[in-house]
């Protein structure tokens, strides 16, 4: 016999296949709605990802100037510092530190937060067993045996009784509802959650970059505070060993040391000691530092190296300002303004009616062997239409929220893409300041070493005064005290220009996805 499905019917086949009904029943909804609600309004168009100001952006390369030099391919930056410990270090760091193992945490909830936003296109299914047992107790007059007596002869009394009865009753469900996406609404937003997961992807990734510049930064103090301990130590032993010849000479009254020179030799060594003290809190804060990025207990007893690592590569001539779009900080802000856009898009369509369609199938038997009896299933369908009517302007209000929070992350786009810029040319710019100081440091230090050597030799053979011999032994601890740091400078400055670019100079950059594509292929 065949059923025509409606609000309630029975298949005597069987329950209806809900899937197959709900596909009709949307056909039949999309066909209904589009040719008799056409003057209820009209859902406006989705806004495209904005093209971002290409005044704002150099033609081709950077503007500031580099020095020509091009060397050979290198896979990640690590592999321009000739350091194999200070690779180490950063492994070790993006395998122990706990903030970004936070975020990481942070993505996989981002990632389950994705696939809830587009749940809601999906229908939902639940299924329902229930189990019943009604006691009831009934009264019934049972007959007694009849008793004869000599004097009232035979009788027979009946007698009331109680009586507990049982019933079961035993019941199979399964229910859906599926709200029909006639505008695409669930579609932006699931659009928006995959984008949301796309920004905290970045995040991580622009952590994880973090990290390891800020642990090579690190890692870089350490050494330039131990060379500097191991000069502040050697200056020390040198003052010291000027102060035994001025002793010496003082005691014999040759030369004419005067008590002034003697005291500014104690007040040279005094100040040497008090330096050394100074550059060993520095070595302990560095290290203790350092050690918290790796994930130990800061105990500052971390070996480090005495040699700060020398720079395998030049910046290469023509460096592309499209490597600054892999940047990981770039993409999130970028992705966040894709999900806004789909959110404006949402809100939007929410002021449309919204389709509807509930179904469920089932069977009730106080025989739980008969519960899986098709011949008694019962199945329901039913679709509805709802239109929002008058809600205090809050749909549209929505809309101006999310047009407001689209706005903004437009203007913090452009803004994160000039600062971004700014930070490349910077650190472009130092590499050639930092190199051409470095460069004259080295000779200052040099000739500053020779007078120095040649002023002690003079100032025992009494050709030149004590304090020439300071000066020459203050110059000489100067610059090459301020040579490590300028060193140590250089090397971080390249690990800027790396966190600027978002890697090295030789990977690919990505493509900023649009909205359009916000979500994998279905």
């Amino acid at each position: 016999m065949k059923t025509t499905p409606g609000l309630s019917s029975l298949d005597a086949g069987g329950p209806f296949p809900l899937f197959v009904i709900a596909s009709a029943w949307r056909r039949g909804v999309c066909c209904l709605l589009l040719g008799g609600l056409c003057g209820c309004g009209t859902v406006a168009p989705e806004r495209q990802a904005a093209e971002f100001d290409a005044s704002a952006v150099p033609d081709s390369a950077w503007t500031a100037p580099l020095n020509g030099k091009t060397e050979g391919r290198v896979t990640g930056w690590l592999g321009d510092f000739d350091s194999l410990q200070l690779k180490a270090v950063v492994l070790e760091a993006a395998q122990r530190n706990p903030d970004l193992q936070a975020l990481a945490a942070r993505l996989r909830a981002a990632k389950a937060r994705a696939v809830l936003a587009g749940a809601d296109r999906f229908p939902g299914v639940s299924g329902t067993v229930d189990a019943r047992r009604a006691e009831r107790f009934d009264t019934r007059e049972v007959p007694q045996p009849q008793v004869t007596t000599p004097v009232a002869g035979a009788s027979a009394t009946p007698q009331t009784i109680q009586i507990k009865e049982f019933t079961d009753q035993f019941e199979l469900g399964l229910n859906l509802s599926w709200e029909i996406d006639l505008w695409g609404r669930l579609r932006n937003r699931a659009r928006a959650g995959y984008a949301d997961y796309q920004a905290v992807e970045a995040d991580f990734e622009s952590a994880r970059l973090s990290l390891a510049a800020n642990t090579a930064k690190s890692w870089l103090n350490v050494t330039e505070s131990e060379r500097l301990v191991e000069l502040a130590e050697k200056t020390v032993a040198s003052f010291e060993e000027t102060q035994k010849s001025v002793e010496s000479t003082y005691n014999r009254g040759i030369n004419e040391v005067t008590a002034v020179e003697l005291a500014l030799s104690r007040s040279n060594v005094a100040s040497a000691r008090s330096n050394l003290e100074a550059r060993k809190r520095e070595r302990d804060a560095a290290k203790r530092s350092l050690e918290t990025l790796l994930g130990y207990y800061p105990r500052a007893t971390i070996e480090s190296s005495t040699e700060l690592p020398k720079l395998k590569r030049s910046i290469p001539v023509g460096l592309p300002s499209e490597l600054l779009v892999r940047r990981p900080d770039i993409r999130a802000v970028e992705r966040r303004y894709a999900a806004a856009i789909e959110r404006v898009a949402e809100s939007r369509k929410a002021l449309m009616p919204a389709v509807r369609l509930t179904g469920s199938t089932g069977t009730s038997s106080a025989d739980f062997a008969k519960l899986f009896n098709r011949d008694l299933l019962l199945s329901t369908i039913a679709g509805s239409l709802s239109q929002a009517i008058f809600e205090g302007g809050r749909l549209r209000e929505n809309v101006a929220i999310s047009q407001a929070e689209q706005d903004e992350l437009a203007h913090d786009y452009t803004s994160a893409a000039l600062g971004a810029f700014r930070e490349v040319e910077t650190a472009l710019a130092a590499e050639q300041y930092l190199e051409t100081q470095a460069e004259a440091l080295r000779d200052a230090s040099r000739e500053a070493v020779f007078a120095e050597d040649r002023a002690l030799s003079r100032f025992q053979s009494g050709l030149v005064t004590f304090i020439t011999l300071l000066e020459s032994q203050r110059r000489a601890f100067d610059s090459r005290s301020a040579l490590i740091r300028v060193e140590n400078q250089r090397l971080q400055n390249r690990i800027d220009l790396y966190l600027a670019l978002g890697g090295d100079f030789d990977t690919t950059a990505p493509l900023l996805s649009t909205a359009a594509n916000a979500i994998p292929p279905q």
